[in-house]
């Protein structure tokens, strides 16, 4: 090895530490959290709107577990049926008005808010619009 003729000069072992620690840093927002840009919509067909009540039924939408509702108001509304704590999928328990998770036993309001864990995260709200008497989610946030 030859020796270093001034103070300021780095190694190469250095050097390499110091790329990889500005590329651990760089990296730390997107672990973080921060948001990523919105995906594109991706609309599924699911049913005719006669099939929907104000019972929350399970449909699946290319694969993905989806809860339909309609309100008093005969607006309609969809959740995501995938758990968030490992993601099994959700059943819908009609006398207790929540969502179960068969898996681990997490539970979830009619909203999708968590009341009982291990899941830390509620379920997804999903868009849902209904159209000529067709309804069809938006699943690009559950891909």
């Amino acid at each position: 090895m030859e020796e270093r003729d001034c103070e300021p000069c780095m190694s190469r072992r250095e050097l390499l530490a110091g790329i990889a620690a500005g590329t651990v840093a760089a990296a730390l927002p997107l672990a973080e959290g921060a948001e990523a840009a919105p995906a594109k919509a991706h609309w599924v067909e699911v049913g005719k709107g006669t099939e929907f009540t104000a019972t929350p039924k399970l449909v699946k939408a290319a694969g993905h577990p989806v809860f339909i509702v309609r309100d008093a108001k005969h607006h309609l509304h969809a959740i995501s049926g995938k758990c968030t704590h490992r993601g099994c999928t959700v059943g819908w328990e009609a006398s207790a008005h929540k969502f179960h998770c068969p898996c681990h036993g997490a539970e979830f309001s009619e909203a999708g808010k968590v009341e009982h864990g291990p899941a830390q995260k509620p379920l997804p709200v999903v868009q849902v619009h209904e159209m000529h008497g067709k309804v069809s989610v938006n699943i690009a946030g559950l891909m």
